[in-house]
Formats: structure tokens, sequence, C-alpha cells
């Protein structure tokens, strides 16, 4: 009996059996990619490494499988499963060659075999026997489920997890979990409260130093924009992104942030520069937070007033005191309850 029909036979029996893909909130990840392959020359790459299987629960991935053929000794994949659970930063990983299960802690060093795969709940009270506020925040999303045939909604092929997906600095993949719980252990390293984030990302020149520091630690732009997708909060700003990974924030619209600065802005600044700032958040909504960047107060002015920066001034006044409504309306966008 070769490998796939071992597999087709008797590991994925058992595994359903354990409830993995059966119970909700749990899928198989076959053939999961790990890294690409080494680069060889004339744009041709090696072989990917590949998981045979990845067992994930509530959007965790928390267990690898190293599949062999039926007649191959049970140990034969052990060092394979322990390459992918090395490379995945899993705890646990099992070797298997359908006869039977060879079971391994990648933290304690244990090793043994054992009579079944754990269930998706055992195996998670397992690995997490203390309770995490924002582990089980994120273990909350839903993920896509198509007629029974699990597939990750940000990595359906290597070339779409190239772009979506996040690396640790050696290369290898992380998850999404593992990126947002990167980002919430490092986020009190550049504000302190809530308040102060509001405060910072108020004004263009402090939200765009917290965004390059943010981005020398890893969480780009990218990265974050990645994020705001994956808690359905696209129509958004980045500044949720961090206030719901800090401190669980519900998100706001962009559409609902500038209607609530329209409030103040129609009692704080004259009519002209009204019409300046309505049309600023126009493009703030449509194309979100860059369009409140100082670098893009030059082409919104050329923009409004069709190329003629003369204009503008005779609108609205001298370039400082244009820069200073552009910097000043800001704050309105991002007070506390919005």
């Amino acid at each position: 009996m070769n490998e796939a029909e071992t597999r087709a036979e008797h590991i994925d029996p058992a595994l359903a059996a354990a409830g993995w893909g059966v119970v909700d909130g749990s899928r198989i990840r076959r053939e999961y990619p790990i890294t690409l392959g080494r680069i060889e020359g004339h744009g041709r790459r090696g072989k990917a490494l590949k998981a045979d299987y990845v067992l994930e629960y509530r959007n965790t991935k928390l267990a690898t499988v190293a599949a062999k053929a039926w007649d191959e000794a049970l140990t034969e994949g052990v060092g394979q499963a322990k390459d992918y659970a090395t490379k995945l930063a899993i705890r646990y990983t099992y070797a298997t060659n359908g006869q039977g299960i060879y079971a391994i802690d990648m933290e304690t060093g244990h090793e043994a075999e054992v009579p079944q795969y754990p269930t998706p709940d055992e195996l998670w009270a397992k690995i997490f026997a203390e309770q995490n506020a924002w582990r089980d925040r994120f273990a909350a999303v839903p993920f896509e489920d198509r007629g029974g045939y699990f597939q990750g909604r940000y990595y359906q092929d290597i070339q779409h997890m190239m772009m979506t997906s996040f690396w640790h600095p050696d290369g290898t993949p992380m998850s999404s979990q593992q990126f947002m719980e990167m980002l919430f252990g490092k986020l009190p390293e550049f504000f302190h409260n809530e308040a102060e984030l509001r405060t910072i990302w108020s004004a263009p020149d402090t939200r765009a130093k917290l965004l390059e520091a943010l981005a020398t630690e890893g969480f780009g732009h990218d990265q974050l924009a990645e994020m705001q997708r994956i808690i359905d909060a696209d129509k958004s700003d980045l500044f949720d992104v961090l206030a719901h990974v800090a401190y669980a924030l519900p998100t706001v619209t962009r559409e609902v942030r500038a209607a609530n600065a329209r409030v103040h802005i129609h009692s704080e600044f004259n009519d002209r520069q009204q019409a300046f700032l309505d049309f600023v958040l126009a493009h703030y909504v449509s194309e979100g937070v860059e369009e409140l960047d100082q670098k893009k107060l030059t082409p919104l002015l050329r923009l409004k007033y069709h190329d003629s920066l003369s204009d503008a001034v005779a609108d609205l006044g001298k370039p400082e005191e244009i820069g200073r409504v552009f910097a000043g309306f800001q704050k309105y966008l991002y007070q506390g309850g919005a």
C-alpha cells in the first residue's frame, strides 16, 4: 500500500474519528506550504517544503502530521514531523504509517506511541491551559467553509500566500494569529493607553512616526492592511486595527468617523475651509487614512483647485494656515467614542 492509499484508507479516517474536519471550527490542511524552495538561479526554485497535514482549530494551527506508507516503520517520519513543527513553530507533531501514531511534544521533548489522535478540544486544552483574552477574540473569527472543503481564506495557493501571509525573520511563515499576538505584545512599546494612541494618531506627523516605528519592527502597512481585512474592517481606518488588537475596541467605518468630524468642522472652520475639508474627507472615506498624510496636502489642493495653488492660497489663506487647518481637523476623526 503506497502513501496515497495509506492516507486515504487509514490516516484520513483516523483524523476524522478524532473530530478533525468534523468538529465545528476544526479543519485539516493537506499539503500545507511551509517554504517556497531554495532559489537555484535562472529564476528557478528547488522543491517547496509542504507539511502532509496541518491540524487547525479555532483559527489556530495546533499540530502537524507526517505521513508514511503502510509498510514503512512507524518512526520513519519522525524527522520530517519535527521539521514541520520547527519551521511552523507548532508544539505538537505526529508521525504515522497508518498502522500507528507516534506523538512528539516539541516543548518537553516527550515522545511516545499513542492509540489515537487527540480531539480538537483536547489538543486545544493541552496547549492553552491558561486563558488568553486576545487569543479567544481571534479564535472567534469565522473561516470559510465551502461545501466541506476547507481551505485557508488567505492562503489559497503559494502565490497568494506570498502576497498576504506573514513571515518570521528566518523566512518561514507565521499564522495571522501569531502575527496578531506579536503585535499585541509589542504595542505597549509605542503607546501606553487608548488616549495616547488617539493623540498620536490624530496628527499627521506623530502618526507617520508611529507607522514608521511599527514598520521597523515588522508591522508594516501591508501587514496592517491585511489585518484590516481579517477583522472585516476594510471600510475602517488602520487606527481601528491597532485599537482593536490593543484594547478590543469595536471598529468604526471611515464614513462614520467623517460624519462625526463634520459636526466639529462646521463649527470650527469658515465656509471655504469647510468646503476643502469636506473634499478631503470624501477622499479619506474612499481611499483611507493615507489621504490624511501631510505629503498628500499639496496633491489634494491641486486636485481641488484644478492645479492652481494660487487659487488655493487666495481661498484658504497662507500655506502655513492651510497646513494648520489640514492637520488640525484630524483630531475630530479620532475622539473618544469613535
